[in-house]
């Protein structure tokens, strides 16, 4: 297995990230209080347990998840210095370089972000924008990210999921996607 050929350090890096991650984007957003956060929480963990299971096209996420799973006793220790992550991510490309393909560091980049977006999607935060006048400014701005996203021909959200991404998280993901070279709207 390729974990195997990195330090210690690198290895916790990989396997600490996509937890590490998801709390970064939970963390963004206080608004929802203890319920957005729990639920938030248990997303999370239901993500990382579901990508354990299953290849997506790439064994090293496979396994990656597999131990940070192993890992769960650390959890409550990578709650620091969460304003990291963003570099722990470009740091963590930089990892894998020197030991697997283009491929495998996408797909490695691609469930952090899948993650993050995720723990978003878990609780609706921002109750403000559901009703009214402040239903009608988000559509506006969600029909500007829907030009975006067909304009760069990437996948285009529902309202009612748009709505669940805070602008907070929406920020936290934005900084995510940029550190692990990928486009986000």
């Amino acid at each position: 297995m390729v974990l195997e050929t990195f330090t210690d350090n690198q290895f916790k890096r990989l396997i600490s990230l996509p937890y590490r991650a998801g709390l970064f984007v939970s963390a963004s957003d206080s608004s929802g209080g203890d319920a957005a956060s729990e639920n938030e929480l248990r997303a999370l963990e239901n993500l990382i347990y579901g990508f354990s299971d299953g290849v997506f096209g790439s064994e090293l996420v496979q396994h990656v998840m597999a131990e940070t799973i192993k890992h769960k006793h650390e959890w409550k220790n990578w709650h620091k210095d969460l304003a990291h992550v963003p570099k722990e991510c470009a740091d963590a490309l930089s990892i894998l370089a020197s030991q697997v393909d283009h491929k495998e560091r996408a797909a490695y980049a691609r469930r952090i972000l899948a993650l993050g977006e995720a723990v978003a999607l878990a609780f609706r935060e921002d109750i403000e924008s559901q009703a009214g006048f402040g239903r009608f400014k988000a559509y506006l701005r969600y029909l500007k990210m829907v030009r975006q996203a067909k304009a760069k021909k990437l996948p285009v959200k529902s309202f009612e999921d748009f709505l669940s991404i805070s602008p907070d998280e929406r920020k936290a993901l934005l900084a995510l996607s940029s550190a692990l070279n990928l486009e986000y709207i």
